[in-house]
């Protein structure tokens, strides 16, 4: 058995040390709203909303399963309040850190590694490698960012598989933990690979740590990498049994109307790659939503320079294997758990900084070894030069979180740095319009349909803005300009259905809402609003049944348990309208129109004493009533 390259006693007070540098530089992101895909997929996602309907959580998206069970148990415990997220996604990071530095010591105990001049500073290079991962600032998209909790959740069980895997194999005797550890390398592999894609890469990983690491005189064992390699059917053959389109299109950051060809994409990767590389080295000039130039030729300048430095790095890097195996090692890392977003799988954008949460293991082991090596004589100037990296890391963080705290400063922020893309001024406008402010937000959403004059979302937006002033003609004709481009967009049917029936147009109305719930069946808000419509119109019962769809939906609302107990009210159904106007009471004990619509059924029912004692509950809690309804109760009965 390999000596261990680590002691308790140091291991616990350097995951001190890391969870010490790294809480402070993301406690003042905790209040950073839902962003890009997180408003569709976690904050407008009824697919999430009941933790017990596993079902609709895995059909949602099925190679995602896992990340998107995590959404709902936050939405159980949280709803939309965003702080659960935060704290949750920060605690992945730092548990991923964590990992990070074991994953490091491991590593150091492998034969290949133990004998060599680094191994006496083993626990030195693990805990700086877990500080560059946990403090660099391109971590903050993977971590501020709530919806990219799926790069930092499939990074923990990446990193927990390659974990467990190094623990069985430097158990040499087959024991009862061998095959505890190695059964649990492959759980969590199979975890992974729910929880997104890119876990795809992580049997490679595996299969470049025998080749570095573990094999002996010269021979590879590939038996114990066998049954990672057949987890690979795992993420195929679900897209194939769920007719799911990998990598499915990525809510409002995607652009539909500019497509992109895959050779295009593959051919601007070259590019990407070294754009990601200077990112990694200098963070500076981070950008929410890169303006990033298509190449259409392999022999455009910048593309081939781009794939000569590529190669001439590849080449060095096989070249370093022998003598400086964990510099290899580390460059290889991040081009293999790169190549699933940055390949000849085309995505809707080409370029995010999210994608380096997992590459930034392998650059922070690259770094710091490469550091080691050069400074090994002068161990003080090596420390200083890292401290000083370390300071310039977390300050760039922690500035770069800030510009997260709203909407607007970071949109502002993307704005500046791509004023030629359509997208940024599309999610200032938005921002701008939750503020009120809406002639700002028109001009923005105006810009953006300059830039790109198809573009559903920019039209969507700038009609609620328009509505939201009143100009309903207006609204109705950029949802309608919006549909033209895609008849198939939900939403659209659903803003022009809205501003119809503030209009009192109910039959155009209903036509939209019915429109849109063809495509999307449940969208609760749809259903409430038709339900609404039919009450307008005297059609109780059809608003009722839509009212009920809504509530399986989504069991918990209030607006459609009072539509409801009012429709009911109105078909004198009083003892069900009661029930809907107590339940609301569960949820909220301070709901003054529960209250008040009590008060009026029983008044209704001449039962005079239980509508006082509802009046009274509405004064203790700060309400002013109508004198004619107080005086309805005192007038003889």
């Amino acid at each position: 058995m390999q000596k261990s390259c680590y002691k308790p006693n140091l291991f616990f007070p350097a995951i001190t040390l890391l969870l010490l540098l790294g809480i402070p530089l993301y406690l003042h992101t905790f209040s950073s709203p839902f962003i890009f895909d997180g408003v569709t997929y976690i904050e407008e996602n009824a697919s999430i909303r009941n933790l017990k309907d596993l079902g609709a959580i895995f059909r949602f998206w099925p190679t995602r399963f896992i990340t998107f069970l995590s959404f709902a148990i936050n939405y159980y415990f949280h709803k939309t309040e965003v702080f659960g997220y935060h704290l949750v996604n920060l605690s992945l990071h730092l548990g991923t850190a964590i990992l990070v530095f074991w994953f490091i010591l491991l590593l150091f105990s492998t034969p290949k590694i133990n004998d060599r001049d680094t191994v006496g500073n083993s626990r030195l290079i693990a805990f700086l490698s877990a500080l560059i991962f946990v403090c660099h600032p391109i971590q903050t998209q993977a971590v501020t960012y709530i919806y990219q909790r799926t790069s930092s959740l499939a990074g923990l069980f990446y990193l927990l598989t390659l974990c467990f895997y190094l623990k069985a194999r430097l158990l040499y005797n087959k024991t009862l933990v061998f095959y505890l550890f190695y059964i649990a390398s492959l759980i969590t592999t199979l975890l992974g690979m729910f929880t997104k894609e890119t876990v795809f890469t992580l049997p490679f990983l595996i299969l470049l740590l025998e080749i570095y690491f573990l094999k002996k005189e010269g021979r590879l064992t590939l038996k114990y990498v066998l049954p990672f390699l057949l987890l690979l059917v795992v993420i195929p053959l679900t897209l194939i049994l769920t007719k799911t389109v990998y990598f499915k299109a990525q809510g409002i950051l995607a652009d539909k109307n500019i497509p992109l060809q895959p050779r295009y994409y593959f051919l601007t990767q070259f590019k990407v790659f070294i754009t990601y590389i200077r990112l990694l080295f200098i963070p500076i000039n981070q950008n929410l939503d890169y303006d990033y130039p298509i190449s259409k030729s392999l022999f455009e300048i910048p593309t081939f320079i781009s794939l000569v430095l590529l190669f001439i790095i590849l080449i060095t890097t096989l070249r370093l294997y022998s003598r400086y195996p964990l510099i290899s090692f580390g460059i290889l890392w991040f081009f293999l758990s790169l190549l699933p977003e940055s390949s000849l799988i085309t995505l809707n954008d080409v370029i995010n900084e999210h994608r380096l949460y997992l590459p930034m293991v392998g650059f922070s082991l690259f770094l710091i070894t490469s550091l080691y090596h050069l400074l090994r004589d002068n161990l003080r100037l090596f420390i200083v030069l890292i401290a000083i990296l370390l300071v310039f890391y977390s300050s760039l963080t922690y500035f770069r979180n800030i510009i997260w705290k709203d909407e607007l400063t970071l949109w502002s922020d993307t704005v500046e740095k791509s004023p030629n893309k359509a997208r940024p001024y599309n999610g200032r406008g938005t921002a701008y319009s939750k503020k009120g402010q809406y002639e700002k937000a028109i001009a923005d959403f105006t810009k953006a349909l300059e830039i790109n004059p198809k573009y559903i979302s920019v039209y969507n937006n700038r009609g609620d803005a328009f509505s939201k002033k009143e100009e309903y003609e207006k609204a109705i004709a950029d949802f309608t300009e919006a549909l033209k481009v895609d008849p198939e967009h939900a939403s659209t049917y659903y803003n022009r259905g809205t501003i119809y029936a503030k209009k009192a147009e109910y039959e155009k109305a209903i036509a939209d809402f019915t429109e849109a719930l063809k495509i999307n069946p449940r969208d609760e808000e749809t259903l409430n609003n038709r339900g609404a419509t039919y009450a307008q119109k005297g059609q109780y019962d059809k608003a009722i049944s839509d009212f009920t769809e809504g509530l399986k939906i989504k069991p918990e609302d209030i607006t459609l348990y009072i539509n409801r107990g009012a429709a009911y009210s109105k078909k004198a159904e009083y003892e069900k309208a009661i029930s809907d106007f107590n339940k609301i009471l569960t949820l909220d004990p301070k709901y003054p129109d529960a209250y008040y619509n009590l008060a009026n059924i029983y008044l209704i029912k001449k039962e005079y004493g239980k509508a006082e004692e509802y009046v009274e509950k509405l004064k203790d809690l700060g309400y002013k009533v109508n004198p004619e309804f107080i005086e309805s109760l005192r007038k003889p009965r």
